[in-house]
């Protein structure tokens, strides 16, 4: 039998339906135990009727399966029900064989429908009980002081009642299983969510599922402060007709705490003409809630739910319940994003303090630190790639006359101007470098002939001896230039240093606006003859 029936009903979690399950083999053992007296041992009263009994009583069997499978039965189908029933009271002779397959019957049959279909179930059976006495007793077996009667009708009726309101308890416990479940799915999506829009669309979700049994539901959820809030997420019914749509609510938020702790909902009245205009509703509207979001006890948002029919107790109480956990998913992102924001700034300020340690503040060149860090890995790399490292040092010539006769401020725009000419001298892995004051230094990096070198001082003498504009003068520049190169040798940036400042200064000394190469078979005094400036 359990095989049987496993192979008609469905697999399922839920409480109200295994109870229903377990009411259903009551009648369906109580129609089988019922079958074998009336078909195979015969009551006194045989023939057609015992024979459409017999008939009857597998219909009547999965006539109550089909109606398990389906949920509910159609009232329709009650007729056939209570003349089924009258044919096998019929057939048994007598009114009390037929009590235990009514109790089951009505057991099972209680738990489908509302009270109303409830009612209508009792009387049809009851009908159908006083039906069969009177066509074995006759009319005068239905006076209320009889046994059989006075006893069966308050059986009756109490059995309705009882399982009535056991249907009502289960659908009930059913109905809170299945909210929580949607807010412990609807949770995880809200905890996984990194940032707004993720939390924006699972609390819509959510909500959708909430009010899945509510008919014409329109779902919105608003950022901004009460007296002006932005439909940021919509789901259901007409939702696009409010996207990024502009809402006006005048909600009491005079006491925030109250509302965060004991009334976290707030019902309004969907035929106010403010409100409706407001959320663009529809004349069907017959319910409106709004659940206000808090963020540290201020007002940040509310998430809105419109329908056309009447919000049950327990989708009242599972938005109640998504709000608050919105509210503190909210709560998290703001921190994450402060917290990234906080790390961001903070990463911003280092970066930027390390710039300013190796950087000169005036002409955002790499100052003397960065550049003699730099010579140190490029000496470092040449002594691997067996290649060369030129050092240019260039000071301007007269650098003093233009902060006398125009100010320091003057000087400063040459030093800027000449920032600006020398990168376009040089290769893109060539560092230039402001050593101090109006001294300049560029690291030459991989140089496999000296005319290489030679070459690019000839570019920045070309380009210094070009005019500059200072406001409304014109002024003319040189600049004296020295010039070392590495070898095997001569390998410490120190030492090399040294050799281009000395190159320089004997320039400045003897023939300035040109540049020299220091000799380092002569250390300390002149190499090459001084090299005279481009035209």
């Amino acid at each position: 039998m359990m095989q049987l029936i496993r192979r008609f009903v469905p697999p399922t979690d839920q409480l109200f339906v295994r109870i229903r399950t377990f009411f259903l083999l009551i009648p369906l053992l109580s129609a089988a135990l019922f079958s074998v007296p009336l078909l195979v041992l015969a009551y006194p009263k045989t023939g057609a009727t015992s024979i459409i009994a017999g008939v009857l009583i597998p219909l009547l069997a999965a006539w109550w399966i089909w109606g398990y499978r389906r949920g509910s039965f159609p009232s329709t189908g009650l007729i056939f029900e209570g003349l089924a029933l009258v044919v096998v009271g019929i057939a048994t002779s007598d009114p009390r064989n037929t009590l235990g397959l009514f109790y089951c019957s009505l057991f099972f049959r209680s738990l489908y429908g509302s009270p109303r279909q409830a009612s209508i179930l009792v009387l049809v059976y009851l009908a159908t009980f006083l039906s069969v006495v009177t066509q074995i007793h006759g009319p005068t077996a239905l006076s209320l002081f009889s046994p059989l009667v006075l006893a069966n009708i308050p059986g009756f009726l109490l059995t309705t009642c009882l399982m009535q309101l056991l249907a009502q308890l289960l659908h009930q416990h059913d109905r809170t299983v299945a909210r929580e479940r949607i807010l412990r799915r609807g949770g995880m999506a809200l905890t996984v969510a990194q940032d707004r829009t993720s939390v924006q669309a699972a609390a819509v979700t959510t909500a959708v599922e909430l009010t899945a049994e509510v008919r014409g539901v329109r779902i919105s959820l608003a950022r901004g402060t009460a007296e002006q809030l932005i439909v940021v997420a919509v789901a259901g019914d007409h939702a696009t007709d409010i996207i990024d749509g502009r809402i006006t609510l005048q909600l009491r938020l005079d006491d925030p705490s109250t509302l965060l702790t004991e009334n976290n909902l707030i019902e309004l009245d969907p035929q106010d003409p403010d409100v409706r205009q407001a959320l663009s509703f529809s004349p069907k509207t017959g319910c409106l809630l709004v659940v206000p979001l808090f963020i540290r006890n201020t007002f940040h948002g509310a998430l809105t739910v419109e329908s056309d029919g009447t919000m049950l107790p327990d989708c009242k109480d599972g938005l109640q319940a998504l709000g608050s956990q919105v509210a503190l998913v909210l709560e998290s992102v703001a921190l994450m994003e402060e917290l990234r924001r906080d790390i961001t700034e903070r990463k911003e300020l280092e970066a930027q303090l390390v710039h300013q340690a190796w950087h000169d503040a005036l002409t955002n060149l790499p100052n003397r630190a960065l550049f003699i860090d730099r010579l140190d890995h490029a000496l470092a790399r040449t002594a691997r790639d067996m290649t060369t490292v030129g050092i240019i040092f260039l000071d301007l010539d007269n650098f003093k006359l233009i902060n006398d006769n125009f100010g320091h401020h003057s000087g400063d725009e040459v030093l800027v101007e000449v920032a600006t000419r020398l990168p376009s001298c040089v290769r893109p892995h060539d560092t230039v470098a402001r050593f101090a004051g109006d001294e300049f230094t560029i690291l030459l990096e991989h140089i496999v002939d000296s005319r290489d070198a030679m070459r690019v001082v000839e570019r920045i003498l070309t380009q210094m001896n070009k005019p500059m504009r200072l406001r409304e003068q014109v002024v003319s520049m040189t600049a004296s230039i020295g010039l070392v190169l590495s070898t095997p040798d001569h390998m410490n940036a120190d030492d090399l240093l040294r050799a281009a400042d000395s190159a320089m200064y004997q320039v400045k000394t003897t023939t300035k606006g040109t540049y020299k190469i220091f000799d380092h078979a002569q250390r300390g005094g002149a190499g090459p003859d001084t090299v005279p400036p481009v035209a």
